[in-house]
């Protein structure tokens, strides 16, 4: 499917400005069709989308893990 624009393009302009050159085309997408595949695209394929604020309490905790295990492996090593 061609939409018309470079990938180069897309990256460099704004979302919204995006989806407007993507429904402007007669033959493209609607804003709104434009828009859920934008979503489905940033969401992934094979996950269900979980929302940002989920999504950044699990990158927090798993970064809080990180540091605490590492505090607890780096003198367990030295001992071992």
């Amino acid at each position: 499917m061609n939409s018309g624009i470079t990938t180069e393009e897309a990256k460099s302009i704004d979302i919204e400005e995006l989806l407007k050159k993507l429904s402007a085309d007669k033959k493209g997408l609607s804003a709104s069709e434009a828009k859920d595949r934008l979503q489905k695209f940033l969401y992934g394929w094979l996950v269900p989308a979980i929302g940002w604020e989920l999504a950044l309490l699990v990158w927090g905790w798993a970064l809080v893990e990180f540091v605490v295990t590492d505090f607890i492996k780096v003198p367990v090593f030295k001992r071992f």
